[in-house]
């Protein structure tokens, strides 16, 4: 018996959420400029036909993955960047540190977003854009060295330290899976408080 208009939108729904989920893993461990489409139907153990009949390519994906995670599903639960940047300063690293740790103990699927957020900055020609850590760390460490609370040292510096520590973090998380221990915030936030 040949399947339902219903079914056959359950089983393309499925596909498309694997190839999402996978591009994603993709996305977040690999720089973007790097990544093919290749790669992509590679971890997704799919043919390239398949992929491009969801995306027409690598840019679309990378945009629905980010469209996806903005979502109802998954927004309540990412870090609040937004909320971060309005505190600023140390105090905004502070809330930002705390709120990634909490999200080390979600799904991997949130755990590679924000691996995919501390790496790269990408905008397409619509405008649409994953948060990028490193740069909204670098305003708030600038803001936290005038307050005198951060380390003495260029933005730069001190944010790719945070930055660095923060996705090293996320991918012993992806590695240990549950047996992950995260760090204490206090000692994460000491490498770069005065």
């Amino acid at each position: 018996m040949p399947r339902t208009p219903a079914q056959n939108k359950v089983i393309k729904d499925k596909r498309r959420e694997k190839l999402l989920k996978k591009s994603l893993k993709v996305f977040a461990t690999r720089s973007y400029n790097e990544i093919t489409v290749d790669d992509i139907t590679n971890e997704a153990n799919c043919a390239h036909g398949l992929f491009y009949h969801y995306f027409e390519g690598k840019a679309e994906a990378y945009d629905a993955i980010v469209l996806r995670m903005q979502g109802k599903k998954f927004v309540s639960r990412l870090p609040k960047f937004e909320e971060a940047k309005k505190l600023g300063g140390f105090k905004g690293i502070q809330f930002l540190v705390r709120e990634i740790l909490a999200a080390t103990k979600e799904d991997d699927e949130i755990v590679y977003f924000l691996l995919l957020c501390g790496y790269r900055h990408f905008v397409d020609d619509e405008g649409i854009k994953s948060p990028d850590l490193y740069l909204d760390l670098k305003k708030m460490v600038k803001d936290g060295q005038k307050d005198g609370k951060l380390r003495e040292g260029t933005a730069d510096e001190v944010a790719l330290i945070l930055v660095d520590v923060l996705n090293g973090m996320l991918r012993r998380r992806i590695i240990q899976g549950e047996k992950f221990k995260a760090p204490k915030e206090e000692t994460i936030l000491s490498l770069i408080a005065k």
